[in-house]
């Protein structure tokens, strides 16, 4: 996967939707899986141990390599840093190359996905845009996030960062699967039923794409396998992850705050993913140690971080698509007292005039009030 986009597009469009395009695309992809899954193995350090995380699954009457499930308690978030739009001729280009065609496809420029409206302002969150885009529920009718969408960010939160960068079999667990959905227990015959068919239903969710005549779509998170109604906590459950490029590193959130905040209420679950993506932007306000270049830390100028308006906050928090009746206070509400979050300011202005709130991880926050008191000692002579 050494190609550069331009040429990968040209294949593309070159071979068009015939029956030797397809085979050799098809055997592309495939490489690239198990290209993907070697990466992984050797530079996952962080997510596991190294060759001990590839896992044989068996597709059919032969065997791939996939990738055992991260179940550390600060997994890595999913994100896009620095996501741009582009002129409709570039982001169809990067359609065709990143669409069902070319599943196993190399690392396109985030600024390519099909993904991001055109017409949307304000700070993206790639992983909640994704999770809108493949048409799964946004809002529970009772407390709690969709259990569909729980399964959804599990499956990205699960998958090996290194692993991320092309379509890999995620091999995880009944019990697994249950810590993240369900972490204040279950009841075995109502919770497995339903957690067997959010699975199944996975694969209703996908971004529609289309070459020539040809439809088709991205499935981001599919079913492999998954056991039967008489399923054990340690049966094996195999997923297919499919991520958008680039995505590999992102912000370490607490895996214990996410989980139950997807039991509780679904807008504080997707602020909560918001506030930490935001807040993630490498070289701005992710940068390294002046001495030690393995160490990041947080930018100390409050002016770095991306300020949310009003119509941010409920894009991010309730779905683009949310047409609900919803009062000032209850879009709020969606924003206070998080976990490890911080509001610094409900009145910020960006260098761009854009007003609304500042929030960020705690130790962001901190960092900014550590600077704060030193300038204060500076000018006052402490």
């Amino acid at each position: 996967m050494t190609k550069k986009l331009t040429e990968l597009v040209k294949e593309v469009l070159a071979k068009g939707d015939t029956k030797e395009g397809r085979r050799e695309l098809r055997e592309k992809r495939e490489g690239a899986s198990k290209e993907a899954a070697s990466k992984a193995a050797a530079e996952a350090p962080g997510d596991s141990s190294g060759a001990e995380n590839v896992q044989k699954v068996e597709d059919g009457d032969e065997e791939v390599e996939g990738m055992r499930a991260v179940t550390r308690v600060d997994p890595i978030l999913p994100a896009l840093s620095g996501a741009k739009v582009l002129e409709p001729a570039a982001r169809e280009a990067g359609r065709l190359a990143f669409g069902g065609l070319v599943e196993g496809r190399e690392n396109l420029a985030e600024t390519q996905l099909p993904l991001f409206d055109l017409g949307q302002e304000g700070p993206r969150v790639a992983m909640l845009e994704l999770a809108d885009a493949r048409g799964g529920p946004v809002m529970a009718r009772g407390r709690g996030a969709p259990l569909d969408l729980r399964l959804f960010v599990a499956a990205c939160v699960m998958t090996p960062k290194a692993a991320r960068e092309g379509r890999t079999p995620l091999v995880t667990s009944v019990r697994e699967l249950r810590d993240f959905c369900f972490p204040n227990g279950w009841q075995r015959n109502r919770d497995w039923p339903a957690l067997r068919a959010a699975l199944g239903r996975a694969r209703d969710y996908a971004i529609p794409w289309v070459v020539g005549t040809t439809a088709g779509g991205w499935w981001p998170v599919a079913v492999r396998f998954a056991p039967g109604r008489d399923a054990q906590l340690d049966d094996q459950v195999i997923l297919d992850v499919m991520l958008p490029p680039g995505c590999g590193a992102g912000p370490m959130i607490a895996r214990p705050e996410l989980v139950q905040l997807g039991v509780t209420s679904a807008p504080r679950f997707r602020a909560y993913i918001a506030v930490h993506s935001v807040a993630w932007r490498p070289g701005v306000t992710r940068r390294r140690h002046p001495r030690h270049p393995d160490v990041h830390l947080w930018s100390s100028d409050p002016a770095n971080y991306l300020v949310l308006t009003r119509a941010d906050r409920r894009r991010l928090a309730f779905g683009a698509e949310d047409k609900g009746n919803r009062t000032r206070a209850q879009q709020d509400a969606a924003w206070e007292r998080l976990p490890g979050v911080k509001i610094l300011s409900r009145s910020a202005t960006s260098r761009e005039g854009r007003r609304g709130w500042l929030v960020v991880p705690e130790a962001a926050a901190t960092a900014i009030s550590r600077a704060g008191e030193e300038g204060g000692r500076q000018r006052f002579g402490g």
